[in-house]
């Protein structure tokens, strides 16, 4: 074997170890979409020989790595859905996302401050005179 040949085969070898640390660190940037954080994640999978593993790889790595803004969604995921799909779960958080920032029928708009709620009310505290 050449040194050139050694050189290559040692390169190749690496190769996935490191863009292999590429992928697993990657973190959803603020204000970057489920797509894009998705499709990037996508991208540099590709060298790192995944094989049939790749699709879970993926999912995990989306959904651990989403901004902690998004805990909930993850939390929601991982909790409700065996096993999903990397696209799956995309769907999925852009899904929730929609829910959770759905109005809840009830704002503080709603509210009759004037109704009393619960038969309760405030009356004021006696002063105390310091001597």
């Amino acid at each position: 074997v050449s040194y050139e040949e050694l050189i290559q085969l040692l390169s190749s070898y690496f190769r996935p170890a490191k863009t292999r640390l590429v992928f697993f660190s990657a973190k959803q940037k603020p204000q970057e979409s489920f797509d894009n954080f998705a499709q990037r994640l996508t991208v540099l999978s590709s060298p790192c020989c995944f094989g049939s593993l790749r699709d879970s790889i993926l999912r995990d790595v989306y959904l651990f790595n989403l901004c902690d803004t998004y805990s909930n969604i993850r939390n929601s995921i991982l909790e409700s859905y065996r096993d999903p799909l990397f696209h799956e779960a995309v769907i999925l958080s852009k899904e929730l996302l929609k829910e959770f920032n759905a109005p809840s029928g009830c704002t503080a708009s709603d509210i009759d401050a004037s109704t009393p709620h619960n038969n309760f009310s405030f009356k004021a505290e006696p002063s105390q005179a310091t001597s």
